[in-house]
């Protein structure tokens, strides 16, 4: 059984309504390990993916109401023995969103030296 080098838990609050954005840069030879997040989305037709990097989903779409004024909050729990989900080694942590989309909130993370 391998272990993996963990370090200290960090935290990002992200704000975007860019349709590609970067929320937590990349590191060589680490993954992001996600253990929380929490976020709200809205616009005319509200959805977050997370993206491992330029092109790997790492999540499906959370989709959030359309009416004006109202938003989705996603309170999404883990932990370091069950983490929410991970980016590939030497992998941004990104968010896809459609237009006209605002994304808020934050991320708590680990970056794990992956074996």
């Amino acid at each position: 059984m391998s272990v993996a080098q963990v370090d200290s838990v960090r935290f990002a609050a992200v704000t975007t309504s860019a349709t590609n954005t970067t929320l937590i840069a990349a590191v060589a030879g680490k993954s992001i390990v996600v253990l929380n997040a929490c976020f709200t989305i809205s616009g005319t037709a509200p959805a977050a993916t997370f993206r491992s990097g330029a092109s790997t989903l790492i999540t499906g779409a959370f989709t959030g109401p359309t009416a004006v004024g109202s938003a989705l909050m996603c309170p999404l729990n883990g932990s370091r023995l069950s983490p929410l989900f991970s980016t590939a080694k030497g992998e941004s942590l990104d968010v896809v969103l459609p237009a006209a989309t605002l994304f808020a909130g934050f991320i708590t993370y680990t970056l794990e030296d992956a074996q």
